[in-house]
């Protein structure tokens, strides 16, 4: 059996969500969807990446009062915007999926999204999709040496 090693075969479905609403509703949605993260479109275009990292490195400015009404009204207006990751590292779908796992482990994430020549997003390549490639490989005695050579 011969498994494609094109990005575009593993990729998963890519949970989208606009840069104006707020971040607490972008969190409500990854836990409803059980994902770690978001690409941000607008107009269609991807502008952003939301991951629970982002979420998790955001905080109230200095001068937000540690009075717990004050910092709740404050998060309600924060929007995706503001705490997304604004460079986002992406991939062509009919890259190999080793040069993918490349470009992860030299940036340091776990999510890539997959765009055409044209920036538009098709999905998202992810840790989860190389551990799934790796249990079919051994699934189907497949060596992973024999497809690159090819």
């Amino acid at each position: 059996m011969v498994i494609s090693m094109c990005v575009s075969q593993w990729m998963s479905p890519a949970e989208t969500v606009s840069p104006d609403i707020p971040f607490r509703r972008a969190l409500a949605q990854m836990k409803q969807r059980a994902v770690h993260c978001l690409a941000v479109l607008d107009q269609g275009r991807l502008v952003g990446i939301l991951t629970l990292g982002d979420i998790r490195h955001a905080t109230p400015s200095d001068e937000v009062t540690r009075q717990i009404w004050t910092v709740n009204r404050t998060w309600e207006k924060v929007t995706v915007a503001r705490i997304m990751s604004h460079v986002v590292i992406t991939v062509d779908p009919r890259a190999d999926v080793f040069h993918a796992v490349e470009i992860m482990l030299e940036h340091g994430i776990s999510r890539l999204p997959v765009v055409d020549r044209e920036g538009r997003l098709l999905g998202i390549f992810t840790s989860e999709d190389v551990y799934r490639l790796l249990a079919e490989s051994r699934e189907t005695n497949l060596d992973l040496d024999v497809l690159t050579a090819v």
